[in-house]
């Protein structure tokens, strides 16, 4: 995976989690949790907040390019990161969290031996 494009991923992606958990929190947290499928032994990266989550109404539109909940959003930054994702052999997807809170949004590398 390119290095610069993965940074801009992560970059988006934690500070979406940090704007969305000082929702629910004075000093947000976010978590980055790395390990891998047990079943396809595929490398994963999840980005956690213990924001508010995603309404049911939007987790539909999250990906999709200018779509914001934000005044000063520009709703490119999923949208971004997933179509990089994609451009790079790897799978973005939003995973709830209903026992814990917030959101998890999960990236899937390609296996880095098998490649094409």
């Amino acid at each position: 995976m390119d290095a610069g494009q993965l940074t801009q991923i992560i970059t988006n992606l934690v500070q979406n989690g940090l704007r969305y958990s000082r929702r629910n929190h004075p000093s947000a947290q976010v978590w980055l949790n790395l390990h891998h499928d047990r079943e396809s032994d595929l490398p994963i990266l999840e980005v956690l907040d213990d924001g508010p989550g995603v309404s049911e109404q939007h987790l539909s539109k999250i990906f999709e390019p200018f779509f914001t909940t934000e005044s000063k959003g520009t709703g490119l930054g999923l949208y971004l990161s997933r179509e990089l994702c994609e451009s790079n052999q790897a799978h973005l997807e939003y995973i709830p969290r209903p026992h814990d809170g917030g959101s998890c949004l999960r990236i899937t590398f390609a296996h880095p031996f098998k490649t094409s």
